[in-house]
């Protein structure tokens, strides 16, 4: 891990870094985030971007279960 930012002020979406070419950025929260892409990640969504391609993962059922 070479860098982590908490990117809204109720700490629920943040962004890790990995290197120089992954970016996981996580959207805990219950409404949609506009990275600085202008992607928006949806509520409970993950998107990690990695050689300039991006792929999203949703975490709504992992969260369910916890």
């Amino acid at each position: 891990m070479t860098g982590f930012r908490i990117l809204t002020p109720d700490r629920l979406v943040q962004s890790t870094e990995f290197g120089s070419d992954l970016t996981v950025i996580a959207n805990y929260s219950a409404a949609d985030y506009r990275d600085e892409q202008g992607t928006v990640i949806r509520p409970r969504t993950v998107v990690l971007y990695e050689g300039g391609q991006s792929r999203t993962v949703d975490l709504s059922a992992i969260m369910k279960a916890s």
